[in-house]
């Protein structure tokens, strides 16, 4: 049998499906319905949020940590100028 041939035709092969990157073999493919697919690719958007949220997260951290920084840099200088003016 010509590799081709047996290449689109042997139940055994590894597809993956375009839309969700799931991987299965041939003969499961009408296992691997729109539901499953869709279903498939709602998680990977949740897994991605969450990454999304939590770097979000650290950046605002981060702002909230520059910001005290700066009042509290922003009120010792008001304090020393009003020392200096008295």
């Amino acid at each position: 049998m010509h590799f081709n041939a047996h290449y689109y035709t042997c139940p055994s092969v590894l597809l993956t499906c375009p839309e969700c990157n799931s991987i299965y073999q041939r003969q499961n493919a009408d296992q691997h319905t729109d539901y499953k697919c869709l279903r498939v690719q709602l998680n990977q958007l949740q897994d991605q949020m969450m990454r999304i949220e939590d770097i979000q997260n650290g950046k605002l951290n981060l702002l909230e940590s520059q910001i005290r920084h700066l009042i509290e840099t922003i009120e010792q200088i008001v304090n020393r100028q009003k020392i200096s003016i008295n």
